[in-house]
């Protein structure tokens, strides 16, 4: 019911229920333009009561455009009807709404006190009961106008009950008669007023006492000035009032809703421009925008024409629009972009969103699909198994049910799903909604695939980390003992040759050992400026070999090209993927063409890797897809859908590219695009001449590996360049000799990873005793220590397995610059 400050509301409840919500917020508006009228449309200055009627009026209709803008928004708000009669009820001035039986629908407390007669009485009572015969020929003649549509104001003089006459001044407003099933007038009864003078004589000051009273901020605009404003105005822009005096007030609206309020400021007094409140951008003091709801009444100022301004703060209620708004678009996105099928159905079954992956699935546009039972999507017995099951269960009670389907897509095919369903909260009177997931079957398996090669490529990554150090220690007994059989062998001859393919095979194996490292540890490979035919010709050497003397070679490399920058051990992986693949594609016989050659890539200088050959060729359809990891066309269990895949990241890395085209024989055809570099290729034996050597002179080493064949291999080498040697398996030993006698040591070499004792620490016991010892320590792979971590802790060298006697030789120049002496081998 509606509650309003009048002892007998019901009246005032048959009028709000009579009109409607729509009703009233007409209502309040037409308030606000009698009230602003009569207040000034026909003073030519301000007086006390009009100043009060334009006020009232003002947040009349700021309330009233409040109500309906929040009944647009459907936010909640307050009572507005409530909020209008309590106004009405509170003036001074008579207020009452004049039914089109020409009979009292309402009426004010003040026009019954104005006519000296009981509200009660004067509701469904007729103006013309308090008029003699001349004042009823004026109300009549003023009806007649008013249904001709002129509402002008008029006086009359009514007998009140003690027989006394009042001249009351009456302005009809018509309100919207058949939209609001009523007609008739809003209608304002004043007391006639004297003459001009009263009006001029009218104080000012109670004006601005009122409009800073108001519970909303209001200011008076003169031709584009701000000449009254109240403290509530400022207030919500940061200002005292005194600061916004005398301005113009598009100094304080945002610049995007100049031409908003200058149009409402403008139009003020044009009787043919729409009516109604508009809402504008505030700039505070501080710079920030707030947003506000503005009304505005033309009123006279001093006798020339202004405008009041009512303004309602309608920040919050904004940026809680906004808010939500961004959560609509945030959930919409979500819905349409999310990576399974989604669909949400109204209480009868019925569509009512479909996420884009399900659309595509079953190959519809949303408006063919919206509105349309889900069922009928279904496989005959999936259909079935939705009703009688799935929707049983959830009807049960059962929070999510899940079960397998069959959805019939629009080319004919059926799709196997497993289907989740879940009961969404009612969010409106439509009911309840179902929310249903749809996972394809394939999907699960091609995830779960993924997954169980990850979990392969992680053991992988263990393994490796496991393996290297031994692997590396095998490697640097090849390495080394290939490396002192060749300071003993022949200039010329085979064996000499034999020697050397044994190192170079052994140097391949190390990088490749060295890669696998990499990958464990997660590290980047080191790359450096290098000329890519001798590793594009050593990679095919080795290739060759491999492949069935059916596949004949073709080998195209420029004789000049520009370097790369580039790991050799990544360029020559790159090489030997693709080869494999080239093999592998063509079966038993065919023909591989490897092409290098200079070229601009833009305005790069830049080096193309081709690998051609003639086997079936890559379909159109699965270009895209062939470097994916996991991709593969080869049976399962064949292949790992990873040798393109690694190829492309390598290439990634180097900054180049790679695409796949139709070989000129209708093969296919691979082509690598590396930039080319400026940059020098570094001396690999810089710091050392070919076959230098440091003189031992007989200094005393102490080494420490636990594997007996590279303590040898290493006593070895260090005797062979002038050392005496004392080598331990045992770290505990090697530190008992040690502690014996500090001082009798000249270098040590140690191993890191060994039983009881790791090389750093049994460093670190050492070098408490003699800081300045010179200490190398040597891994084959280790988590724990690298040569950061080791020149920290004060050791001084740092070598990875397999290393030559060259890089030997380097490391204790470093350490013993003193020693240092040129000796040829």
């Amino acid at each position: 019911m509606l509650r309003t400050g009048a002892k007998d509301p019901g009246a005032a409840d048959g009028v709000a229920d009579a009109l409607g919500p729509a009703g009233v917020g007409l209502l309040v508006g037409a308030l606000v333009v009698a009230l602003g009228l009569i207040a000034f449309g026909t003073a030519r200055t301000v007086g006390p009561e009009a100043a009060a009627v334009a006020l009232v009026a003002g947040v009349a209709g700021a309330v009233g455009t409040g109500w309906a803008a929040s009944r647009r928004r459907r936010s909640p708000g307050v009572d507005h009807a409530a909020a209008f009669f309590e106004l009405a009820e509170g003036l001074d001035t008579g207020i009452c709404i004049l039914g089109s039986d020409e009979r009292w629908a309402w009426a004010n407390r003040s026009l019954a006190a104005r006519l000296g007669v009981p509200r009660e009485q004067l509701l469904g009572s007729s103006p013309f009961e308090f008029l003699d015969d001349d004042n009823q020929t004026i109300l009549r003649d003023a009806l007649d106008r008013r249904r001709r549509g002129d509402h002008t104001s008029y006086e009359i003089a009514v007998t009140l009950p003690d027989s006394r006459r009042r001249v009351l001044r009456v302005t009809p407003i018509p309100l919207a008669g058949e939209a609001l099933g009523l007609g008739g007038s809003l209608t304002i009864v004043e007391d006639a007023l004297g003459g001009d003078e009263d009006r001029i004589n009218a104080p000012e000051h109670m004006l601005r006492a009122i409009l800073d009273n108001a519970p909303d901020g209001a200011a008076i605009v003169e031709n584009r000035r701000i000449v009254l404003v109240n403290a509530r105005l400022g207030h919500m822009g940061g200002y005292e009032s005194a600061e916004l005096i005398d301005r113009d007030p598009l100094e304080f609206v945002h610049p995007v809703d100049h031409g908003v309020v200058e149009d409402a400021c403008d139009s003020a007094h044009d009787e043919s421009a729409p009516r109604g409140g508009y809402e504008f951008r505030a700039v505070r003091k501080d710079g920030s925008t707030g947003w506000l709801r503005s009304v505005v009444v033309p009123i006279a100022w001093h006798g020339r024409n202004a405008s009041l301004h009512l303004c309602t703060d309608i920040t919050a209620t904004r940026e809680h629009e906004e808010r939500r708004a961004a959560r609509e678009r945030l959930q919409r996105a979500v819905f349409d972009h999310a990576p399974t099928m989604l669909l949400v159905l109204d209480s009868a079954g019925r569509i009512e969103e479909a996420s884009r992956c399900w659309l595509e699935a079953v190959g519809r546009e949303r408006d063919e699909a919206l509105g349309r039972s889900f069922a009928e999507f279904l496989e005959e017995r999936s259909a079935r198994v939705w009703s009688d099951r799935l929707m049983a269960d959830l009807d049960a009670g059962q929070p999510m049910p899940r079960g397998l389907l069959c959805i019939r897509c629009r080319d004919g095919r059926l799709e196997d799903v497993r289907a989740s369903i879940r009961r969404l909260p009612a969010g409106s009177a439509e009911g309840e909604r179902v929310l249903v997931a749809l996972d394809q079957l394939g999907a699960h398996a091609e995830l779960e695939a993924q997954v169980r090669q990850s979990q392969r490529l992680e053991a992988l990554g263990t393994l490796a980390g496991g393996i290297a150090h031994d692997f590396n220690n095998i490697l640097f007994a090849i390495l080394g003992y290939a490396d002192m059989a060749l300071d003993h062998a022949p200039d010329e001859g085979p064996l000499r040759n034999d020697l050397g393919e044994i190192a170079r095979a052994a140097r391949r194996a190390q990088a490749l050992v060295q890669q696998i490292v990499s990958f464990a540890r997660g590290a980047d490979d080191e790359v450096r400026p290098l000329d890519p035919r001798p590793v594009v010709r050593e990679s095919l050497k080795l290739m060759r070999s491999l492949a069935p003397a059916s596949i004949s070679f073709r080998e195209r490399i420029d004789r000049e090209l520009p370097r790369v920058l580039a790991n050799p051990a990544s360029l020559h992986q790159v090489v030997v993927n693709l080869v494999t693949n080239a093999i592998e594609a063509m079966r038993q016989s065919g023909e591989l063409t490897v092409s290098l050659r200079a070229t601009r890539h833009g305005d790069t200088p830049a080096v193309v890797l081709a690998v051609e050959d003639t086997g079936p060729g890559v379909p159109e359809e699965i270009r895209d897809r062939i470097f994916e990891p996991m991709f593969t066309t080869k049976p399962a269990g064949t292949g790992t859908g990873l040798g393109l895949s690694v190829v492309r990241g390598i290439v990634d890395e180097l900054s180049g590219s790679i695409r796949v085209t139709d070989g000129a024989g209708g093969g296919a055809r691979f082509e690598v695009v590396v930039p080319a570099t400026a940059a020098e290729t570094p001396d690999e034996g810089a710091g050392t001449a070919s076959g230098r050597r440091v003189a031992g002179s007989g200094d005393l080493v102490l080494v420490v590996d636990d594997e007996q064949p590279l303590v040898e291999l290493m006593s070895t080498m260090l005797r062979s360049i002038g050392y005496r040697v004392e080598a331990f398996t045992d770290p505990g030993q090697a530190l008992a000799a040690f502690r014996s006698d500090p001082g009798r040591w000249d270098l040590v070499i140690t191993d890191q990873t060994m039983p009881g004792l790791t090389g750093d620490a049994l460093a670190t016991e050492m070098l408490s005793a003699r800081p300045e010892l010179p200490i190398v320590l040597c891994t084959g792979f280790s988590e724990t220590i690298d040569e950061e971590r080791a020149r920290a802790l004060g050791i001084g060298g740092f070598l990875m397995k397999p290393f030559t006697m060259e890089a030997l030789v380097r490391q204790i120049e470093a350490l013993r610059p003193d020693r240092a002496a040129g000796l040829s081998s």
